[in-house]
């Protein structure tokens, strides 16, 4: 493959929807502004209740619609989407996030002036539900910042990435990245979802992150790029998965969901073992997530069990302290109440 062979042409977008009828029109619309246009846009519905499905309806055929008839997830969607899909790079986004007008020909240009290039992100801004840019720096923006110290050469920025991606240490991915379409052999994929013993896998695994992971591993020559570039807008709001913690039945949903994401981040680990380095760093988070779950449905000798061997194992001082004195909130105030009064802080 030559690095003419990649053109805007070849650049499918699929967008996915489940239950966004405020949104999806402006996610839409953000595709169909850029300055490079994509081959074609993908939308997949993901079986919405809402209006979303009609709203998607009134772009005709400037869209590929493909309606779910159940809801199958959010990686059931994209994989649907990816079976349509025609384009040499596929570009995904969330239909409640918007993309910049430049995203694409950032993307289509990179993707171009390297053959070797598999996955590309970039960086993003914060807005709320309404659209407002809040300005928040969040975890995933520190560990950017922190990766692209010292202006690391492609080869180290990239191998810096994918350590960070197989280590859930912070890249974003979402409505930023992209995969070159050979980097993603689907029966494999699917073989190796269904051969995950975990309970709802499949429809509780993160779409980005599965993707770019098994990108990273079946494909260990390839590069992971990022461009140093807000390109889209990231909608945190409290019917998104970002926003789904204000309560303790919507924390433990969340936790349920990440730990279903690290065992089986773990499950395509060791199945390649060239990249066992991170596998260390994946069962702290599992023992994590098992320590907060216990914490917060009052399974208190579990839960304590579980801190002490963080605290002797893993944790820094810093990060023990911390844990005593949520556990110390938690049994003097109700998982609730706590949870209440850290979303309002």
């Amino acid at each position: 493959m030559t690095p003419a062979a990649v053109s805007p042409a070849t650049v499918s977008v699929i967008i996915t929807c489940y239950n966004l009828e405020r949104y999806i029109e402006g996610a839409i619309r953000s595709v169909l502004d850029q300055t490079c246009a994509a081959a074609e846009i993908i939308v997949v519905d993901d079986a919405s209740i809402d209006g979303s499905r009609e709203r998607i309806a009134t772009f005709g055929d400037r869209i590929r619609l493909v309606a779910l008839a159940r809801n199958e997830g959010v990686l059931g969607a994209t994989l649907a989407g990816l079976q349509v899909a025609s384009g040499e790079i596929i570009a995904f986004l969330d239909g409640d996030d918007l993309w910049r007008p430049h995203k694409l020909e950032r993307v289509a240009a990179a993707f171009a002036a390297d053959p070797h290039l598999i996955l590309l992100s970039h960086d993003y801004a914060i807005i709320d539900a309404d659209g407002v840019a809040t300005g928040a720096i969040d975890a995933t923006k520190r560990n950017t910042r922190r990766l692209l110290q010292g202006h690391p050469s492609p080869e180290l920025l990239s191998e810096r990435l994918k350590d960070s991606i197989t280590g859930y240490r912070g890249v974003w991915l979402g409505s930023a990245y992209s995969i070159r379409r050979a980097a993603i052999d689907l029966p494999d994929l699917e073989r190796f979802i269904a051969s995950v013993a975990i309970p709802q896998f499949r429809r509780l695994s993160y779409q980005d992150h599965l993707l770019a992971q098994y990108a990273i591993v079946s494909r260990p020559d390839g590069v992971v790029g990022f461009i140093d570039e807000a390109l889209f807008d990231y909608r945190i709001f409290a019917g998104n998965t970002s926003g789904l913690s204000a309560t303790r039945a919507a924390a433990l949903r969340t936790l349920t969901r990440a730990h279903v994401n690290v065992l089986g981040t773990q499950a395509l680990l060791r199945a390649f073992p060239r990249f066992d380095r991170p596998l260390r760093r994946q069962r702290r988070l599992a023992s994590e997530y098992r320590y907060m779950t216990a914490l917060y449905t009052g399974r208190w000798a579990a839960a304590l069990g579980l801190a002490c061997r963080l605290a002797f194992g893993f944790w820094a001082p810093r990060r023990t302290s911390k844990e005593i004195a949520r556990i110390a909130a938690v049994l003097a105030l109700g998982a609730d109440r706590f949870l209440d009064i850290k979303r309002s802080r």
